[in-house]
């Protein structure tokens, strides 16, 4: 039936989403699937790819859901397609790859101010990933206070912004701008939460930069003792090497001449014998 008449795509989705509201997650996955499924490959319908990735987010399944984000906006690119996929990097904890979107993103919509936002605690929760690691390489942590520091701007410039309706379209609807400022008000109300904690761990982060130098500077001098060790074990293990090999040269060279004075006698004894044997002939 889905096959032939497209309004029943959009029916499944209807029913997909108001079982998910119901919070019966796994019933909306089989009704999304049987229609990705089902959907001819000549019409495009990202929806159906970009719900089914929201219900894989939902149950925690992430690589499945960047999967489908990946699809959908091969099939459609859109805004809210890159957010969301953005946001799955983000939940997986693969900072790195939200971060490149994000920053892709800004370079094009440069006055979204959601963007920055999502870029200030993607860069933080990366830095408190490192600061929370048991071990830490100096370049790690050099990259987490850097990561700390354009959180801090971040975070500053979202507190000190102008109203919502000066980063909308003059055209806005009285609607959107609504939401913009509910937007907006969210994002300085967190931005005031956790900016003393940034500020904090930015001074902190001395600290743990000269903790973690000692400590990478302290390995390399155990690497460098162990090196040394080897080295004088190696060099113990070659003069000992030495030894027996001039102990066995010299005893070849004992034997060799020992051999040559017996040949030497024995040939001597043989020529006084046929000299006395000619004498008495």
């Amino acid at each position: 039936m889905l096959e032939v008449d497209e309004s029943n795509i959009f029916a499944a989705m209807g029913i997909a989403s108001v079982l998910a509201e119901h919070n019966k997650v796994l019933e909306a996955m089989e009704i999304l699937k049987g229609v990705k499924e089902a959907t001819p490959a000549h019409v495009t319908v990202p929806n159906v790819l970009i719900n089914l990735a929201h219900l894989n987010v939902v149950q925690g399944n992430f690589e499945a859901a960047i999967n489908l984000y990946k699809i959908a906006l091969e099939k459609g690119p859109s805004f809210d397609g890159e957010i969301y996929l953005a946001k799955a990097y983000f939940l997986s904890r693969q900072f790195d790859l939200c971060e490149s979107i994000l920053k892709g993103m800004i370079l094009r919509y440069a006055s979204d101010i959601r963007l920055k936002f999502d870029l200030a605690n993607c860069l933080y929760e990366r830095a408190q990933d490192i600061f929370n690691k048991e071990f830490r390489l100096v370049k790690e942590t050099e990259s987490a206070i850097d990561n700390l520091s354009q959180s801090k701007h971040l975070m500053d410039f979202i507190l000190h912004a102008s109203e919502a309706a000066s980063y909308l379209p003059a055209a806005a609807s009285r609607e959107t701008l609504q939401v913009a400022e509910e937007q907006l008000y969210y994002m300085r109300k967190s931005c005031e939460e956790r900016i003393d904690d940034v500020k904090e761990m930015i001074k902190q982060s001395a600290a743990y930069l000269k903790f973690d130098t000692d400590k990478e500077q302290e390995l390399r001098d155990q690497e460098d003792t162990k090196l040394k060790r080897v080295e004088e074990l190696q060099r113990v293990h070659d003069v000992e090497r030495q030894r027996r090999e001039d102990e066995e040269r010299r005893r070849k060279e004992e034997e060799q001449e020992l051999f040559e004075r017996n040949a030497f006698e024995a040939e001597e004894k043989l020529r006084q014998i046929q000299e006395k044997i000619y004498e008495n002939t």
